[in-house]
């Protein structure tokens, strides 16, 4: 696993922990909630989240990284991988738990991410990407200074299967 473990003074990133899979599992089978966010359609198993904790571990590029506030509440989660001969950050899972939306969670981990990248790694982009109808998430991540790259069709086992591929160019 790709360790990420950094804070700020209002959050703060660690590693999943294997006692956090339970909350982490309920978020990923909330799919009206979160399905956009995991890319999850259907219920998964325990098993399955598990199974994709132990596939983290193993993986030096791959991140899973739980999201705290000040308070020590879990308020999101965010999985994804960095590709160091390339310098491309991609983020594949972003969470911030529903009562912790719009408080300015998201946009503090963004910045908590793009400067750890910037600074540790030095990468030169971070890719992700948004479902064509989830119109909040676009939103967001252009406000964070992400921008459309393309439009994808068929790239992921979803019902609707066409997404905008979005980056950021990070700035030295």
């Amino acid at each position: 696993m790709y360790s990420l473990n950094v804070n700020n003074n209002d959050i703060y990133f660690k590693n999943v922990q294997l006692n956090e899979l339970t909350e982490i599992y309920k978020w990923y089978n909330n799919i009206k909630e979160y399905g956009f966010a995991t890319g999850v359609e259907n219920p998964v198993s325990f098993q399955d989240i598990l199974k994709e904790y132990y596939k983290v571990l193993s993986s030096p590029e791959e991140f899973f990284i739980s999201l705290y506030n000040i308070s020590n509440e879990m308020v999101g989660v965010i999985k994804g991988n960095f590709i160091e001969e390339k310098k491309i950050v991609w983020i594949k899972v972003f969470i911030i738990k529903t009562g912790f939306q719009k408080k300015g969670y998201g946009k503090k981990a963004v910045g908590l991410l793009k400067d750890y990248f910037i600074k540790k790694n030095k990468a030169k982009s971070i890719y992700l990407t948004v479902h064509k109808g989830n119109s909040g998430a676009y939103a967001f991540w252009k406000k964070q200074g992400f921008e459309e790259v393309e439009n994808i069709k068929k790239y992921f086992n979803l019902k609707e299967k066409n997404f905008r591929l979005l980056r950021f160019n990070l700035k030295r």
